[in-house]
């Protein structure tokens, strides 16, 4: 992926994606086959959390963006990263996506409250 394609991707906010990210102060990146939402928070010093804190979130519609799935993660835990897989070059999701807790508490949390959702 060149950088103006990539720019092109990064830059492709709806409103609400807008919003969430001033409200949070997070940012998305993008890559040629994911969106990064996060990783680290604003602010925050420490180590990168383990493996232990991250979900797998599957079943996702693939339109289906950050603006829907954090407001619903974000309320078992802070988030430090989720990575919303993506087709190739394209703004559209294979479906799912990996999401990094600050600790393994809030993933366990996250799996029991959320799955199935």
């Amino acid at each position: 992926i060149n950088q103006e394609e990539s720019a092109d991707l990064n830059n492709n906010h709806t409103p609400a994606i807008d919003e969430l990210l001033l409200r949070t102060g997070y940012q998305i990146d993008r890559t040629s086959s994911c969106r990064i939402y996060g990783g680290p928070p604003p602010n925050f010093t420490g180590e990168e959390p383990s493996e232990d804190c991250q979900v797998f979130i599957g079943r996702l519609p693939t339109t289906l963006k950050e603006d829907v799935i954090v407001p619903i993660f974000e309320k078992v835990g802070q988030i430090y990263v989720l990575r919303l897989i993506m087709e190739h070059r394209s703004d559209i999701s294979k479906g799912y996506a990996f999401l990094r807790y600050l600790t393994p508490v809030d993933a366990e949390s996250a799996i029991k409250e959320l799955n199935e959702y």
